[in-house]
C-alpha cells in the first residue's frame, strides 16, 4: 500500500503515533473475523483486516465518509459502501485503492483505543480532507 497523498502530493500523517498503530494493528488481527468468507481480491492482510473490520462495525462505517470521490462517481453514501453492498455482499471497490483500506484501519485502531464515533469521524476528516470530494455522510451518534 502507498500512503494516501493530499492534493499537494504530500503524505497525509496518521492521526496517531506510527509505533502505537503498528502495535495496535497486531492486536486487531482477529477483529471481526466472523462473517461471510472473503473473496479472492482480499489478498493481503491489511485488505482482509479492513474488510473484516467493516463487516464487524457496519453502523460505524455508515457514519464515515469515503475520500476517494466515489460519492460523485458511483453514488456511494459512506465508507461501508466501498466494502459491503446494501444487501451485505462484499464489494470489490475497497480492494482497488489504499485510501479505503487506510481509512478502515485508522477507524479500527481508534475504535480499539475506545474512541467515540464522533472522534473517529473527526480523525478521518482531518487526515483525508483534500484527497477527493468526500461522500455526504451524516454522523448519527456521538
Amino acid at each position: 500500500f502507498s500512503t494516501p497523498q493530499a492534493n499537494s502530493g504530500e503524505p497525509i500523517p496518521p492521526p496517531f503515533p506510527a509505533g502505537r498503530r503498528a502495535l495496535s494493528l497486531v492486536s486487531l488481527a482477529g477483529c471481526g473475523d466472523a462473517g461471510p468468507p472473503l473473496p479472492g481480491y482480499a489478498d493481503t492482510d491489511p485488505i482482509r483486516r479492513a474488510y473484516h473490520t467493516t463487516h464487524a462495525n457496519v453502523a460505524l462505517f455508515e457514519q464515515l465518509p469515503c475520500y476517494c470521490g466515489c460519492g460523485t462517481s458511483i453514488g456511494h453514501q459512506h465508507l461501508r459502501h466501498c466494502f459491503l453492498t446494501d444487501d451485505g455482499a462484499w464489494h470489490d471497490h475497497a480492494a482497488e485503492c489504499s485510501i479505503y483500506i487506510e481509512e478502515a484501519l485508522d477507524a479500527a485502531f481508534l475504535l480499539a483505543e475506545g474512541a467515540t464515533p464522533a472522534r473517529i469521524r473527526a480523525a478521518i476528516d482531518e487526515r483525508y480532507t483534500g484527497l477527493a470530494p468526500p461522500t455526504d455522510t451524516p454522523l448519527l451518534t456521538g
